[in-house]
C-alpha cells in the first residue's frame, strides 16, 4: 500500500530530495560512462587537514562587525534558505589575528540583502530600504523604511539583489545611501541556451544607484558613473566604497554574480 509523505516533517522532505537527487546525478554519470567509454567519478573538494570551515548554509549574508563591543572583530551570517535558516552569531573571544571564532549561535531568523555599514562604530544594518535601529541590542526587531524604494524598483524588470549601504560620499559630514540593484529582465533564466549550446538571451546587470542627503531629506542622484558610463555589472553589483588606494578619494570594488571583482 503506497501512501504519501505529507505527514513527514520538512527535514525528512528535504533529505529524500536530496537522496533523489544524488541518485539522479550517480545516473547520470553511470549513463555518460557508458556513451563516451570514459570513466568518471565525483570531484571532491574541501581540505581533510583544515579545521572546520565557517558555514551556515545557502546563501550566506555576512555581517563582520564588534557585536559585543570588545575591541575585536566579531561575525554574524544570515542564511535565508532551508535548512539552517537564521542569523549566526560566531563570537571572537580571543582577539587573534585571523580571528579565532566560535561556534554559531543563531539570534534571530534569517533573510536576504543583509549588508552592514559604519557610522563611527555604530553598525547600520539594512536590508534593501529597511534599516535596524539599534541593532546591537535590537537585532531585527527595530526596522523602518529609509527610503521610498520603488522610484528605483520600477526601473527594472526582475531583481534579485538589493544592496544597501550608507557612506558619506560626497565628504560633506552627513550621511548618503548607495544602493546596489541588479536588473535579471534580459538574462531571463538558465534556460536559455540552443541546441548548440550557445547563449539566447542577453546579460544579468547590476547598477548602483547614489541617494544623496541633502539637508536631512534623501533625494535620489541616478545612477553612478565610471568612465562617462553608468557601471553595470554582471548582477549583484554588492558595492564596497573606500578610499582603497590611499590617495584622498572614495573607490568602488564591486562584485557581481559571477564570482569577480571590478
Amino acid at each position: 500500500m503506497i501512501r504519501k509523505i505529507d505527514f513527514l516533517y520538512p527535514s525528512v522532505k528535504f533529505g529524500l530530495l536530496l537522496t533523489a537527487w544524488f541518485t539522479t546525478v550517480e545516473i547520470a554519470l553511470a549513463q555518460i560512462s557508458n556513451h563516451f567509454g570514459t570513466d568518471f567519478s565525483i570531484i571532491k573538494y574541501n581540505n581533510a587537514d583544515a579545521n572546520p570551515y565557517l558555514g551556515v548554509g545557502l546563501w550566506a549574508w555576512p555581517l563582520p562587525m564588534d557585536f559585543d563591543e570588545d575591541g575585536d572583530l566579531d561575525l554574524l551570517v544570515s542564511c535565508p534558505d532551508v535548512p539552517y535558516n537564521g542569523l549566526y552569531l560566531f563570537e571572537n573571544k580571543q582577539g587573534d589575528k585571523p580571528a579565532a571564532l566560535m561556534a554559531p549561535v543563531r539570534v534571530a531568523h534569517g533573510d536576504k540583502n543583509f549588508q552592514v555599514s559604519f557610522k563611527g562604530n555604530e553598525p547600520l544594518v539594512t536590508k534593501g530600504a529597511v534599516m535596524f535601529d539599534d541593532f546591537r541590542n535590537s537585532l531585527l526587531e527595530r526596522q523602518r523604511q529609509i527610503f521610498a524604494a520603488d522610484s528605483l524598483e520600477q526601473q527594472h524588470q526582475k531583481i534579485r539583489f538589493k544592496q544597501w549601504k550608507f557612506l558619506d560620499y560626497e565628504g560633506d559630514g552627513d550621511m548618503d545611501l548607495v544602493a546596489g540593484m541588479d536588473d535579471w529582465g534580459d538574462y531571463g533564466w538558465d534556460n536559455a541556451y540552443d541546441s548548440e549550446g550557445n547563449w539566447t538571451n542577453g546579460p544579468q546587470h547590476g547598477f548602483i544607484y547614489l541617494i544623496e542627503n541633502k539637508k536631512g531629506a534623501l533625494r535620489l542622484s541616478g545612477k553612478i558613473k565610471a568612465g562617462g558610463k553608468a557601471i553595470d555589472v554582471y548582477g549583484a553589483p554588492s558595492p564596497n566604497l573606500a578610499d582603497f588606494d590611499n590617495d584622498g578619494d572614495l573607490d568602488i570594488i564591486c562584485g557581481e554574480f559571477m564570482d569577480k571583482l571590478t
